[in-house]
């Protein structure tokens, strides 16, 4: 495992807070400007999307979102094969939810006191609260620790001949709703129209590496190219339609692009992510991002 790596696992996994956030930031720069990278800082208020390479005259684009949530409490299961596994799995996440406000509207019109109320009330906004806003998830080995050392790798690992060709965006609050990678669009959307964006999520833990393209970027040359490159992976490989295999990350704003994940497989329900967004979230499988840091290189150098 390589240094950097090795010191994201152990320092700077919780990136939620602004200071969290700061802290992992001064230590990127540090790691990058010792690489030979200089750091762009995309700032919109309290959203900081960090860049490495130029934007507009890149020939690829490699991103992951770097902030981290807060800790759901409650294990929560990730289907994404198809829409109706997909919408399943949201259903079942929100099913803790489902059972509080059903609760509570039960306890809230019975005969209860009042101060016994104000607690039953008190206790459903707070899990609504937390799993918005509140105390930080402390283990995101997976999600997304995992597409934040990816990147680290190949910006290591890239040969100096082929920096010109990268740009390398960590998009700040993806958890919240995509909101970095938005604000991105809205700056350098122009500028990216036809540029390839590969986006990394959740690499860490799985037995398929899963590469979720967008219609523009399976009818370019970039598809094959990119199939090419996966040949010989450690792991069964699939290269699955956007329209089918529904992944919601930060590649969704942009319409020449790839979501990379890596995933379980269940029979039948099909490919999923498991124990993120809790205490569980510790299995990092660090040879997915040795093997990953390869197909980008023989990518990159095929561009």
């Amino acid at each position: 495992m390589k240094t950097n790596i090795r010191t994201l696992l152990d320092t700077y996994q919780v990136r939620k807070t602004y200071n969290q956030k700061t802290e992992f930031k001064n230590w990127l720069d540090d790691r990058a400007d010792e690489m030979g990278y200089s750091l762009v800082n995309d700032e919109h208020g309290m959203c900081r999307n960090l860049i490495f390479g130029d934007i507009e005259d890149a020939d690829l684009i490699l991103t992951a979102h770097y902030d981290t949530q807060p800790n759901f409490y409650i294990p929560i299961v990730m289907f994404f094969s198809n829409l109706p596994m997909f919408l399943i799995s949201q259903l079942i996440t929100a099913i803790p939810i489902l059972i509080l406000l059903l609760l509570g509207n039960r306890w809230l019109v019975s005969g209860q006191d009042l101060w016994l109320k104000i607690i039953n009330l008190t206790v459903i906004v707070g899990y609504c609260y937390q799993i918005m806003y509140g105390i930080p998830n402390k283990h995101t080995a997976n999600d997304n620790t995992s597409g934040v050392a990816t990147l680290l790798s190949i910006m290591e690992d890239l040969p100096l001949e082929l920096r010109g060709k990268v740009a390398f965006v960590f998009f700040d609050l993806e958890e919240t709703g995509l909101e970095g990678s938005s604000k991105f669009k809205k700056r350098y959307g122009q500028y990216i129209v036809d540029t390839p964006l590969i986006n990394f999520d959740c690499v860490g833990n799985g037995d398929t590496f899963i590469f979720v393209e967008k219609q523009q970027f399976r009818e370019s040359k970039h598809s094959e190219l990119l199939q090419t490159a996966t040949q010989g992976l450690n792991k069964p490989v699939i290269h699955g339609n956007a329209t089918k295999y529904i992944y919601m990350s930060d590649q969704l704003h942009f319409k020449n692009s790839v979501g990379v994940v890596v995933a379980k497989r269940a029979p039948v329900l099909g490919y999923y992510l498991d124990r993120i967004h809790t205490r569980l979230d510790t299995v990092f499988q660090n040879e997915n991002v040795e093997a990953l840091t390869l197909v980008m290189i023989n990518y990159i150098k095929m561009l």
